[in-house]
């Protein structure tokens, strides 16, 4: 889940993206693996979580 949120920052195009730690190992899902989108149904804004998340 981490991983999907922060591969999704790094290609925000959005100025506070810039103030992500870059220097994370982020390990995503292999190809073989059947990908999980997840929704987000906040009713509040949380920055630099989109409403469909692929992991």
């Amino acid at each position: 889940m981490e991983a999907g949120i922060m591969q999704n920052i790094y290609i925000s195009k959005e100025p506070w993206s810039e103030l992500a730690d870059r220097g994370m190992y982020l390990k995503g899902r292999y190809n073989s693996e059947i990908p999980i989108i997840a929704k987000n149904i906040n009713t509040k804004v949380i920055y630099g979580l989109p409403n469909f998340l692929e992991i």
